[in-house]
């Protein structure tokens, strides 16, 4: 975990208790993955990935921000509609409506550098450079908001699948390796991480009808 208090830090920090409650009917293999859950590190700068050798999970802090913001952002935006009596394929113009201006601020801020934070290494692109979670905006800490409430529980499960996704990895002992003098086989890092969403997908969904809640 990084040092300077990030707004979802606490979120983090009870993900690893709650892992199996994303899918109760499989709570035997979630026991099973509890290890890799409790050894995941978040960090600045980090990307998604799974290092085989060592059973580790690694995740990027800053991404993770971002997702918040865009599960809040879209929740927002959806309930606002739906109590307003939206028709399906009516346009909506989310500057025209203060309602939803929280909302555009934090989708605004997860998407504006995307691309070039994907496309850029950590060392070329430090965390300090990025803005700064949005002045007057919700973060997770605010659990008496109920679109808080909300947007914790949607980041939960899209992190829950995110992790499945790197775990699907490590069951499957992909090992790609990069190096400056020879690029990826993109075949073969393209079937690598469709074999993890099989093995996200499979998981949480295989025995959905067990779950009794």
């Amino acid at each position: 975990m990084k040092e300077q208090v990030s707004p979802i830090e606490q979120l983090l920090l009870r993900f690893p208790r709650t892992f199996a409650d994303l899918a109760p009917e499989r709570r035997e293999d979630f026991e099973r993955h509890k290890g890799v859950v409790q050894r995941v590190r978040i960090a600045c700068g980090a990307r998604y990935e799974a290092e085989t050798g060592f059973g580790l999970v690694r995740l990027s802090l800053e991404s993770l921000e971002r997702l918040w913001a865009v599960c809040y952002g879209y929740l927002k935006v959806w309930s606002t509609l739906q109590s307003r009596g939206w028709k399906p394929g009516e346009r909506v113009e989310l500057k025209d409506n203060p309602d939803y201006d929280q909302a555009r601020a934090l989708l605004n801020w997860a998407t504006i550098d995307h691309h070039a934070f994907a496309e850029a290494a950590a060392s070329e692109f430090p965390q300090e450079s990025r803005p700064p979670w949005p002045r007057n905006c919700p973060d997770p800490t605010q659990e008496n908001d109920s679109d808080v409430r909300g947007a914790n529980n949607l980041f939960r499960y899209v992190l829950g699948a995110i992790i499945l996704h790197e775990i699907g990895h490590l069951e499957n002992d992909d090992t790609v390796v990069e190096s400056s003098a020879a690029k990826v086989d993109e075949a073969t890092s393209e079937e690598a991480e469709f074999r993890a969403d099989d093995y996200m997908g499979s998981f949480l969904l295989d025995r959905w009808r067990e779950d009794q809640r």
